[in-house]
Formats: structure tokens, C-alpha cells, sequence
């Protein structure tokens, strides 16, 4: 098997694949997996090889997941994998705007004076950017994932009171989060009282332009609000008016935006948030790790597209079958291992919207005849055989 390599990725993730005995190549035609972080893959042509691509980071939008989808392709990201690293970050954009760091930074480096000039001017300038504490201030969070659950549990630690809002929270990050937050049952309720929200949601339809005007309009005038989530969850146009006419007391993003340079109260940074040697590190193996579960064992860990499958490890021969999710697929599959006289000795069925997994242990080696028979079914996607090394 060999897996194509976009992008710079920690060689510690790439031994995880190596010592698999899979072959890593930055150019082919006839790979098995893809591995990349930033490389845009819409406009890519995906070899009929290709049975999975792993990104190292959360998002996906550089792939053309829906396409993949119907082609039998799993995509797997790393979620939670460089969530410490965008917290620090959201944290230290809550302490640049409460404290007015970035503005008074400016100041000092536009002054002329040296000496005791120096110290005077600024002396008596430092008024203007008095801030305020986070003690006892409210934040409120917008998706309560990896990241946001992180979030909420360090400003409880510094002393703020804590709203979050998060309808499908899983029951994992539930476990995770600190008794101390509160929740909000509506956005009304975030809007209405805290003092710095922040939005950790994904890209997709429902959450485009997910803070707009109408939105801006309800919140709690002198907010500041922050987006470490993706660029289009917000409305930009929305946010420079809120800014100009100081609806929001500061915005902070990692996404610029042409429109908002040398604006007062907008911090930019140049998509920092998991930019950091620990984050980049832990998205590389994190990745590898899911990549080599999936080409060795059909295991898939963190699927975007698929259904979380766990499975025990490979005792002879094992048969995975990626289809349409439609009814009578499990009989029509386990049909024909029944005409080819071989007994199942475990099988795991999994589906997800419209697609469905299906994993067949036997103590059999299935023949290419088989094989082909399976793949035949009306509804069938892929199919695999692996063994017990």
C-alpha cells in the first residue's frame, strides 16, 4: 500500500505510517490513502485507488467531501487534535481586548521621545487605555467541542462566569465540562448577557453568516466577540459597522480580511490558531495513526462522512463493504458468503445518513470471485479484503 503526501507533515506522524509498512510518495497515480493539511483537493482527480484521505487539522473545506462520499471515500480529520492551541489563542485575544494591549502597543511604538520625554508622554497617556479584569466578567460559548469545552473550562479557572451553548453537545465533552458552566438555552441568552462571545461552530449552510446583522442587533452593546471557527460563519460588512459605530467593542479573528486593516478594535491574526510545533505535532499523529487503523484493520476513527466504526483486531480474514444505506443490503452481502459456503464469525454493521460499513470476519480467505460478487450488488461502493499479519 502507499499513501501521497500534500504538505509538511511531523515525521513522527510519517514513521507511524512508515513503520506499517506503508510507502509515503509526494507524486502518484496509484495510491491508497492521502495525508495532507492545507492542499486543496476540489479540483483534484481522484485515482478509482483511493480509499481514504485524512486531514491533520479539524476542518475539511479544502475537500470535496460530498463527492468522495459517493464514491466510497473516507475522509477523516483530527478533531481536538490542536484544540489547546486555538483556547490559548482565544484566551489571549480576551486578554488583548480587555486590556487594550494591541492599541497601546501601537502608541508606544509611534512615539518619537527617548529618556524622561519618553516617560511623560507616556505617563500621561496610558489613561486612554485602561481595561478591565476578567474576574466576574461573563463569556459565552457557541459550540462546546473539543475546543470550546476547553475554553469555557479555563475561564472558569481565571474567575468568569461562564455561559455556553451547544444543542447536539456529545456526552464525551459533556463528562469534560466544568460543572460551574452554565447553559444557555438560546443565543438570546449569550446575546443578552456576556461581555466576550466567542464562536466555536463548524462551516457549513446552517452556519453561514451565523452572526449578521440581526444577530449584532441583539447583542449586548460594548461586546466583544471572537472567531476562531471559520471566516463565513461570520458576516464581515456586519461586523466593520458594528465595529465603526461601536456596537462591538472589539472583533478578533483568525481569518483577515482586506476590509478590516487599520481598523480600530479588530484583531487579525494570519490563521494562527493551530500553528503551534505541539498542535502541528499532535495532528500528524493523530492522523497517521487513523490512517494506518483504516488501510491495515478497516477501523474508522474520526470519519467526517462515515460512521464511526471501532473494531477488534483481524484474527484471520476480514471483508469491509462500503454501501448505499438501503434496506436488505446486509442480507444481499451476508447471502453471499452463505452461497460460498463460509461461516461469519463476526459481523458489524454501522450507517450514517446514506451510506452504511459493514465489516465481515471469517476464517476463510474470500476469493476474488466472492469478492466480485459482493461488489456486484446494486448499492455497493467498495469493497476490501485484509488479513492478520
Amino acid at each position: 500500500m502507499q499513501v501521497l503526501k500534500f504538505n509538511s507533515i511531523a515525521k513522527q506522524g510519517l514513521s507511524i505510517i512508515e513503520q506499517a509498512g506503508i510507502h509515503i510518495a509526494e507524486h502518484s497515480t496509484q495510491q491508497d490513502g492521502i495525508i495532507l493539511r492545507s492542499q486543496q483537493l476540489h479540483d483534484y482527480v481522484f485515482p478509482d485507488s483511493v480509499k481514504v484521505v485524512v486531514r491533520a487539522g479539524a476542518g475539511v473545506n479544502n475537500i470535496p467531501v460530498a463527492e468522495l462520499t459517493k464514491k466510497g471515500i473516507v475522509v477523516l480529520n483530527t478533531p481536538g487534535a490542536n484544540a489547546n492551541a486555538v483556547k490559548e489563542l482565544v484566551l489571549t485575544s480576551m486578554l488583548m481586548a480587555s486590556r487594550n494591549i494591541f492599541p497601546a502597543c501601537q502608541f508606544v511604538s509611534s512615539l518619537d521621545e527617548t529618556g524622561e520625554g519618553l516617560e511623560k508622554t507616556v505617563e500621561q497617556a496610558k489613561k486612554q487605555f485602561v481595561g478591565r479584569e476578567l474576574p466576574g466578567k461573563i463569556l459565552g460559548v457557541v459550540g462546546l467541542g473539543k475546543i470550546g469545552l476547553n475554553v469555557a473550562n479555563c475561564a472558569i479557572s481565571l474567575g468568569m462566569r461562564v455561559l455556553g451553548y451547544d444543542p447536539h453537545i456529545s456526552v464525551e465533552n459533556s463528562w469534560k465540562l466544568s460543572a460551574n458552566v452554565e447553559r444557555a438555552h438560546t443565543m438570546a441568552e449569550l446575546f443578552y448577557q456576556a461581555d466576550f462571545l466567542t464562536l466555536h461552530v463548524p462551516l457549513i449552510e446552517q452556519t453561514r453568516h451565523f452572526i449578521s446583522n440581526k444577530e449584532i442587533a441583539d447583542m449586548r452593546r460594548g461586546m466583544a466577540l471572537f472567531n476562531f471557527s471559520r471566516a463565513d460563519v461570520v458576516d464581515n460588512q456586519a461586523i466593520l459597522e458594528a465595529i465603526q459605530n461601536k456596537h462591538l467593542s472589539c472583533y478578533a479573528c483568525d481569518f483577515p480580511d482586506a476590509k478590516f486593516k487599520n481598523i480600530p478594535n479588530i484583531l487579525m491574526f494570519p490563521h494562527l490558531g493551530a500553528s503551534t510545533i505541539e498542535a502541528e505535532l499532535n495532528c500528524a499523529v493523530m492522523a497517521a495513526n487513523q490512517l494506518k487503523a483504516f488501510l491495515t484493520t478497516g477501523e474508522i476513527i474520526n470519519s467526517v462522512n462515515f460512521p464511526e466504526t471501532r473494531l477488534s483486531p483481524i484474527k484471520a480474514h476480514r471483508v469491509t463493504v462500503i454501501n448505499d444505506n438501503i434496506p436488505s443490503m446486509v442480507s444481499h452481502i451476508t447471502n453471499e458468503f452463505a452461497n460460498a459456503n463460509i461461516n461469519i464469525d463476526e459481523l458489524v454493521n454501522k450507517s450514517r445518513q446514506d451510506v452504511a460499513y459493514t465489516v465481515i470476519d471469517i476464517s476463510t480467505k474470500p476469493s476474488a470471485d466472492l469478492l466480485k460478487k459482493i461488489e456486484q450488488i446494486n448499492g455497493v461502493l467498495r469493497v476490501r479484503s485484509l488479513a492478520h499479519e
